[in-house]
């Protein structure tokens, strides 16, 4: 499959496509204009390759970014073939098999939760650096673990990083404390923690190598830093990062029009979604309609491990024929699940900047109904996802549910599109001139 030339034919669901690469490497930026980036590429007449670091959580873990991580790293290896990248990641962290091995290295350098092996594997990133040519990292402010010393550690030693490497870098910031409501999230904040992280958030974007996803966030960061941060939503970096073959065949297939209707709720599961709230609207519906079942998919928050008690209180209350809980599901398995559905439905009651589900939902066709958040809108924007948004007050979800099982007929999907794969392509090349110089309104960047 090329981006932007060859038409995508349409996968009927419950069957399997072809083998072919997501992003091919035959459609990219010719090695000859990439030398042009930065000098010094050309040894013995021949290109040596780029040498990228990236720093943050990678596959198998799918929190902490790491999905998205995994992403970047595929882009990176596809669309640049004559990069080769070094992942500093968490302990256990692995090359996934899609991935070529000569040129994508992983480092298990951190744990989570132990600052002393984040400060160690920052200076390896600043020891690297020296002769890398560019270091990405791919974060938040919660993704070094649960406790607060680890994630405010993590952030100062990057802050530390920005300002002593020498190569380019970009921090590609998922949230922030002052993007995000605190609270709604789930979080437990004091006034003081509040403080401490807005000055640590502070010294970081001063750096000027910070990039966010949504431009509501760099809003926020501008009001109160007073700093111009950009921003740049890579598409689906929840999905390149897997193998093509996005849709598993199951026992006999399934015919277009049948007569079983799926809906979907998946998630990291913690108070920032209303798990109970919908399923106490969801549930009438597979009572109500034969032809409807709900998978309840995802485990919980890595950050609120005591909401196991209320995912296992649901569990019991509401798992029947046709209600099914089925945990966690693996990374690589996470697109082909919400494909196989008709329906995903996110149940948020605060966002902490973009939504991975959404992400999922919008590469593989699926429809959403999305309790209506106003980062959620601005991310269903950017990505051309079908969205339809209700208020959690009342029959609103049930009552839209039921509306859009009932006006889609079909289970035919046409996925990755063209159009939804050549955007990201082209955000990543804005990522790409970050990386290797290039001006994109980052201030003070390296030249």
């Amino acid at each position: 499959m090329t981006l932007g030339h060859e038409s995508v034919p349409p996968y009927r669901c419950g069957y399997r496509p072809g083998n072919e690469s997501v992003l091919s490497e035959t459609d990219v930026t010719e090695p000859r204009k990439l030398t042009d980036m930065r000098q010094g590429k050309i040894v013995s007449g021949e290109q040596r390759p780029f040498d990228v670091v990236v720093v943050g959580s990678f596959f198998p873990e799918y929190q902490m970014a790491g999905n998205s991580t995994t992403g970047l790293v595929y882009l990176l290896h596809s669309l640049i073939p004559t990069s080769r990248v070094r992942v500093l990641a968490q302990s256990g962290a692995r090359r996934p098999n899609f991935m070529d091995r000569n040129r994508v290295e992983v480092i298990s350098s951190w744990k989570y939760d132990n600052p002393v092996s984040v400060i160690a594997m920052l200076f390896r990133a600043l020891r690297l650096g020296r002769t890398a040519d560019a270091i990405l990292i791919n974060t938040y402010v919660t993704a070094f673990g649960r406790h607060k010393v680890s994630n405010g550690v993590g952030l100062i030693s990057i802050a530390a990083v920005s300002k002593l490497v020498r190569c380019p870098i970009v921090v590609y910031l998922h949230n922030l404390s002052v993007t995000q409501q605190i609270h709604e999230l789930g979080y437990d904040a004091s006034p003081t923690v509040r403080f401490v992280a807005r000055m640590i958030e502070g010294l970081l974007v001063k750096t000027g190598k910070v990039l966010v996803p949504l431009d509501s966030q760099s809003e926020a960061i501008r009001k109160s830093f007073g700093v111009n941060v950009p921003s740049l939503l890579i598409p689906s970096l929840e999905c390149v990062g897997r193998e093509v073959r996005l849709v598993e065949p199951r026992q006999g297939g399934v015919a277009t029009g049948r007569a079983r209707r799926r809906i979907l709720l998946f998630g990291a599961w913690g108070p920032q979604k209303d798990l109970a709230g919908s399923l106490a609207q969801l549930s009438p519906i597979t009572t109500e309609r034969e032809d409807t079942t709900l998978t309840v998919a995802g485990g919980v928050n890595e950050h609120f491990p005591s909401y196991r008690e209320v995912w296992n209180g649901l569990k019991s209350k509401y798992s029947g024929p046709r209600i099914v809980f089925v945990g966690p599901v693996p990374e690589e398995r996470v697109a082909a699940l919400v494909a196989e559905h008709d329906l995903l439905v996110l149940p948020y009651n605060a966002t902490g900047g973009y939504s991975g589900g959404l992400s999922v939902a919008g590469f593989t066709n699926t429809p959403v109904v999305a309790y209506d958040l106003p980062q959620l809108r601005e991310h269903a924007s950017l990505i051309g996802a079908t969205v339809t948004f209700v208020s959690p007050e009342g029959e609103s979800l049930h009552n839209a549910v039921v509306s859009v099982l009932e006006s889609s007929g079909s289970c035919m999907k046409t996925f990755p599109t063209v159009e939804h794969l050549e955007l990201t392509r082209r955000k990543f090349e804005e990522l790409k001139r970050l990386l290797f110089g290039q001006t994109l309104g980052i201030r003070g960047g390296n030249q």
